[in-house]
């Protein structure tokens, strides 16, 4: 009770004990907090006219506004329509705020209370039926209010019918996520906390409102109820986060949604290849995207901070920001510097390492069979199944490592990336950007602080770095299966194999060597000349 007279006194700043409906919208905004229900007006305007119904006029104006008495009628009120809304919304696919008979078909997919269990002629006639009970005034469409009268008298909530929805979600690959992700998700959180961006006070809360936000992304952006978001409903989706992400040139740059929400479909999260994400493909998809999301925020809630500690203005959140970065090796000079740590550094032969690789096969699977199959039916490799392709992979981001960690810390930093860079430009054909003064340097400074770097200590250990040069290779192999025979570049990959051929061959008996075997000096040494041509290659 004194937490809801604190909240009516500063709902109401002139003190006279009444509060219009302007006074209620410039609470919901400045003193809640919730631009959400701020933008939704239709469930402000239905509250406000609730409460007051609810309440008995103590004077002759007391009718036009809130009294303390029809306060807590206001509050309840507004959760209960902010949440119809919401399901209205996702109801109204066109979103003009009416839902008609096609949108209302559709609905009968997700509002039980809808569906109708006749067959045939007999199922049209009832569905026109329920439909002509819901529009009240017979315009054609189910406004709002038709749409709150029908929800209030069939006592549903919004909690219920989300439970309802919910229960048929699969949670098996949020699951999965918490086995695979939970370290990417706490390092977040943790900076999301140390700036200010989450409510959320440990871990578990933190997840379970990751898993709550991708249930009701999904339900937003699955238009047409059918439990699958297409290439056109993804495109929103796509648009929102960039725009979360204060990416608002890429947002309204043409067919730049479109070609994203093809790639995330297409390319990295449709394992079935329906073309479209089931709940299990979207959640593996918006788990990533949403905690890049919470980073951007935290990154710009600490520049703020920041800002404000220069200004004089917390001073001393300032500094202890900045001694926290230094503790992760984020500050002060980071990039120049390695801040090894013992839990950081990964044995590329370690059963940890093999375990990463295997995780980071899992999500990228899809690709790695669509570029396999593109090798395959080009001649661009010599493997004959997917597990063979994928060894090969394997064996050459460990040659890769071993090459590229100069000073054999077991970490890799963005002068040590450079060459590595530089040569997959040249397996992609590009050789001027390779040539490029700073091309190279700045791309590794973005794999590093930008992209794979999870723990943000400024370099790259053997899982953050496997990530990275994955995807690279699969993109080297792609560029080289599209390239024409005669002109096909040798890339890393390519010379691996090789390169195991000759390790295999070496290791053999003599006796399996055959007649070769026996030959002279001389054919020895054209043989270790041949050998060392193609670890010289390799390391390209």
């Amino acid at each position: 009770l004194s937490k809801r007279s604190e909240l009516f006194r500063r709902f109401d700043p002139n003190g006279n004990g009444y509060l219009s409906l302007a006074e209620l919208d410039k609470g919901i905004r400045d003193v809640l907090d919730l631009d959400d229900v701020f933008n939704c007006k239709p469930a402000i305007m239905r509250a406000y006219q609730s409460a007051r119904a609810r309440g008995r006029s103590t004077s002759k104006v007391s009718g036009d506004y809130v009294e303390w008495h029809e306060f807590r009628f206001f509050l309840v009120a507004l959760r209960d329509y902010f949440g119809y809304f919401q399901l209205f919304a996702t109801l109204d696919i066109d979103g003009d705020r009416r839902i008609d008979f096609e949108e209302f078909l559709l609905a009968t997919k997700r509002v039980k209370q809808w569906a109708v269990e006749a067959k045939g002629a007999d199922k049209d006639r009832e569905l026109n039926n329920v439909f002509r009970r819901l529009d009240v005034n017979g315009g054609g469409y189910i406004l709002f209010n038709e749409f709150c009268r029908w929800a209030i008298d069939a006592h549903l909530t919004a909690e219920e019918e989300e439970k309802n929805f919910g229960s048929t979600a699969s949670k098996t690959m949020m699951e999965k996520l918490k086995e695979w992700e939970m370290g990417d998700a706490e390092k977040v959180f943790k900076r999301a906390r140390r700036a200010g961006t989450t409510t959320c006070v440990t871990i578990e809360q933190y997840w379970a409102q990751i898993e709550r936000q991708i249930f009701k992304l999904f339900r937003k952006y699955d238009k047409d109820a059918s439990g699958t978001i297409d290439h056109k409903e993804m495109i929103p989706a796509i648009r929102d986060h960039f725009e979360a992400k204060g990416m608002h040139n890429i947002a309204t740059l043409p067919n730049a949604c479109e070609k994203y929400a093809t790639r995330v479909i297409d390319k990295l999260y449709d394992k079935d290849q329906e073309d479209g994400l089931d709940y299990d493909e979207f959640t593996r998809c918006f788990f990533q995207l949403l905690l890049e999301e919470e980073r951007y925020r935290a990154k710009d809630a600490e520049a703020e901070k920041r800002k404000n500690g220069q200004n004089g203005d917390e001073g001393d959140a300032n500094e202890e920001e900045e001694e926290e970065e230094k503790k992760e090796g984020r500050g002060n000079g980071a990039e120049d510097q390695k801040t090894p740590d013992e839990d950081a550094i990964i044995d590329p032969k370690s059963e940890r390492a093999d375990a990463a690789m295997e995780k980071m096969r899992e999500l990228q699977e899809i690709n790695l069979n669509k570029t396999f199959e593109l090798c395959r039916s080009t001649g661009a490799t010599e493997c004959t199944s997917i597990e063979e392709f994928w060894g090969d992979i394997k064996d050459h981001i460990v040659h890769m490592w071993g090459t590229y960690d100069q000073d054999g810390s077991g970490l890799i930093d963005s002068s040590e990336l450079i060459p590595a860079v530089a040569a997959h430009f040249e397996a992609k054909g590009m050789s001027r950007l390779a040539s490029l003064p700073g091309a190279a340097e700045k791309y590794a400074k973005k794999a590093i602080y930008r992209l794979y770097d999870r723990d943000h200590d400024g370099v790259l250990n053997f899982e953050e770095f496997a990530k990275c040069f994955f995807n690279l290779i699969l993109e080297e192999e792609t560029y080289r299966a599209k390239t024409p025979v005669s002109s096909r570049p040798s890339t890393g990959l390519s010379t691996a194999r090789s390169r195991r051929k000759a390790a295999a061959a070496a290791a053999a008996p003599s006796s399996e060597k055959g007649p070769q075997a026996d030959t002279k000096e001389g054919g020895a040494e054209a043989g270790d000349e041949e050998k060392a041509e193609v670890v010289q290659a390799a390391d390209l």
